[in-house]
């Protein structure tokens, strides 16, 4: 088996939507678990990731998010189980989600496979206002909470993967459901989660018998917000 040596030689990091409620990663390549149910049990065989993200280095409570992964194939054609654990802090919130999946593969000619998946999950939201400190008048403002709010969400998702010869391509929906997650007791709904819509894909371009470039793509749509769009270039060598 020849020795992969991976480069990331370009990579356009993803644009911030004032709509998205997903963790923000680059190098989605190594996460694709997070993004599509489906590509559980697509691995050769068993494998454990991590992966963790800090933003704005050296500001205070600035955005930051860790993610652990299991995947491992069941059957020869890859069918498979995956399970994800995933924190992210930003300010005064935290959210930890906790998820399983599951996908079907099967063959659908010329060493193509195909694979349906779906995913359940469970996000627990916590603010705690008690920590806030204000930046000018002092005092408490009484239109914040004074103590720590929390609640858990449950969800449902679903996706396909198709991988083949030097490619593959997916689509994905990983929350079905548009629950709601005002913390509050109020009886107006303000918040829901919204849904984001992946789309994924990959082609591996040889150039001699020690170099092959991989393109790789991640789009995202969420209703509300720009285009979203993740591209890196992968050598292997």
């Amino acid at each position: 088996m020849k020795k992969i040596i991976t480069t990331a030689v370009f990579c356009c990091a993803v644009i911030l939507c004032f709509a998205q409620q997903e963790q923000q990663y680059t190098q989605f390549m190594y996460n694709k678990l997070g993004f599509n149910p489906a590509y559980a049990g697509s691995v050769e065989s068993t494998r454990f990731q991590v992966v963790g993200r800090q933003q704005w280095l050296g500001l205070n409570e600035a955005p930051s998010s860790q993610v652990a992964t299991f995947n491992t194939p069941l059957t020869s054609s890859g069918t498979g189980v995956g399970a994800r654990l995933s924190r992210v802090t930003i300010g005064l919130e935290q959210q930890y989600n906790v998820e399983g999946s599951y996908a079907y593969r099967f063959d659908i000619g010329r060493g193509t496979r195909l694979g349906l998946g779906i995913s359940a999950s469970a996000r627990y939201f916590n603010i705690e206002y008690q920590n806030a400190r204000p930046t000018q008048g002092g005092g408490q403002d009484v239109a914040i909470p004074g103590a720590t709010e929390s609640k858990v969400v449950p969800n449902f998702g679903a996706g396909l993967y198709i991988d083949g010869p030097g490619y593959y391509v997916g689509l994905s929906l990983p929350r079905l459901l548009e629950s709601n997650i005002d913390l509050g007791d109020e009886e107006t709904i303000i918040s829901r989660e919204a849904r984001h819509y992946y789309f994924m894909g990959g082609l591996k371009v040889k150039l001699s018998d020690k170099l092959e470039l991989e393109p790789q793509l991640l789009t995202k749509f969420v209703s509300g917000a720009p285009f979203d769009a993740d591209f890196n270039l992968t050598a292997h060598l």
